[in-house]
């Protein structure tokens, strides 16, 4: 099973947080080789590439009311995770993805932690075309088929628009791979089957697991 990596509020309706340069005007962080590849959202943190940390805040102050210590995973300003989590990462694809650290302090302006920006540095193309039901528009990203009618584009031949729009991903395109980004999907980061059953096993705070819509092949 493939599936897709959730944050989750652990506490309540969620902490004030307040981060380094937050009132300044909004940080561009930038993949450090920008090429071309026909996908989506290339060029910036969530493009599943090695970017440019120096903009991400060095420190954010967690303001939870009740005194709850920070989750495993978060994203505040950005996906960022504890060093637990970023020890079974690690363990899982080791010196494969970004970890930029930062100061995690309390209301009070203590240091409590360092904490560590999150980049996932997998970018890859695992959506089976032959028996996924969803589109591949402008040969640019995946959308369902009504989404293709109501923008007024036609449907390709064999696509129907009253079949469930699922992502099917191709295990060989994957490979051995665990956390990765699909140059053709907006944002999302996705699991393999190893990394969700291991993160669960730890007992990690703050994600959810999404496989509603999904299958592999």
């Amino acid at each position: 099973m493939v599936y897709g990596l959730n944050i989750q509020v652990e506490y309540g309706f969620g902490p004030k947080v307040e981060w380094e340069g937050q009132d300044e005007p909004a940080r561009q962080i930038h993949v450090l080789n920008y090429v071309s590849d026909g996908g989506v959202n290339g060029k910036g943190v969530n493009a599943g590439r090695p970017v440019d940390g120096a903009n991400f805040p060095k420190w954010i102050r967690w303001g939870e009311p009740g005194g709850n210590p920070v989750p495993d995973f978060d994203n505040s300003f950005y996906v960022n995770v504890s060093e637990k989590a970023k020890a079974v990462i690690e363990s899982l694809e080791p010196n494969v993805h970004q970890f930029f650290a930062f100061e995690c302090t309390n209301s009070k302006t203590q240091a409590v932690t360092t904490r560590y920006w999150f980049v996932v540095c997998n970018r890859l193309d695992t959506v089976d075309r032959e028996h996924t039901n969803m589109v591949l528009l402008d040969g640019w990203e995946w959308t369902s088929p009504k989404n293709v009618l109501r923008i007024g584009d036609a449907l390709p031949s064999g696509i129907d628009p009253e079949k469930p729009s699922n992502y099917i991903f191709n295990l060989k395109a994957i490979g051995d791979k665990h956390f990765w980004v699909d140059k053709h999907i907006s944002t999302s980061v996705w699991l393999s089957n190893q990394a969700a059953e291991l993160l669960r096993s730890q007992g990690l705070t703050g994600i959810r697991f999404s496989e509603a819509g999904m299958e592999q092949i």
